[in-house]
């Protein structure tokens, strides 16, 4: 029998691609600050930053996202970006992966309700099934803690209004969780290719949109985010 986690990954991939918005199945993101790859960023135990980088906001002074939560009201959002008879269950899988992002969180020793961490669940989610690989443990806390220094993503952040802040974090969080929960369902019960390529589609799109650049250029790792190759200017 196969679970609702998989069922859910098969609608996803006979929905239409029209049903997209702004990045692939149900990311409309009102604010997405776009992150600067251009600077590797080393391990988050490593050694120093070069002293060309961008100056960093202090790693123990996180921005968090307000603590009221709207975790159904996301849920059900991200849910009508697909066809009428799908959205009750694209919702629940929505609240469950939030349910299982919070769960990460703690895992990882993340602070509570860190928009660092919400936004590397999305780009990391992504990236897994887009180029169907595992990310560790120590590579998604290093992405989080690269995207936490950057000033200029944190400082763009900081001009956000509560109510889209804790939008954002939810819907990053559900959508970045529910990619990664799906290759891993993918991985224990293998779909057919036509399924599989519509769900890597979905990936490209979302990383498309939030990066603005072609997603094959996206590389993660221990060391975190960085692109394979030279930025054109």
């Amino acid at each position: 029998m196969r679970t609702l986690l998989l069922s859910l990954v098969l609608l996803m991939g006979v929905a239409p691609l029209a049903n997209a918005q702004l990045a692939g199945y149900g990311c409309c993101f009102q604010v997405w600050p776009q992150p600067d790859l251009r600077v590797p960023i080393p391990n988050y135990h490593g050694p120093a930053k070069p002293a060309a980088a961008t100056p960093h906001v202090p790693a123990d002074s996180p921005l968090k996202a307000p603590a009221r939560s709207a975790v159904a009201a996301n849920a059900h959002e991200l849910a009508t970006r697909f066809p009428v008879e799908q959205r009750p269950q694209m919702e629940q899988a929505y609240r469950r992966s939030m349910d299982a992002y919070t769960q990460l969180e703690k895992k990882l020793g993340l602070p509570e309700r860190d928009m660092a961490g919400s936004l590397a669940a999305f780009l990391v989610g992504n990236y897994m099934v887009l180029n169907d690989v595992d990310v560790s443990d120590d590579a998604f806390r290093t992405v989080a803690q690269q995207l936490r220094e950057q000033a200029s993503m944190q400082t763009a952040l900081r001009r956000v209004d509560a109510a889209q802040l804790r939008n954002l974090y939810e819907q990053t969080a559900m959508i970045g969780t529910f990619m990664a929960l799906a290759r891993k369902s993918e991985q224990q019960n293998p779909q057919p290719p036509e399924v599989a390529a519509r769900i890597r589609d979905t990936a490209r799109a979302n990383l498309e949109a939030v990066l603005r650049m072609a997603p094959a250029r996206l590389s993660i790792s221990d060391r975190g985010l960085s692109m394979t190759d030279p930025v054109q200017r």
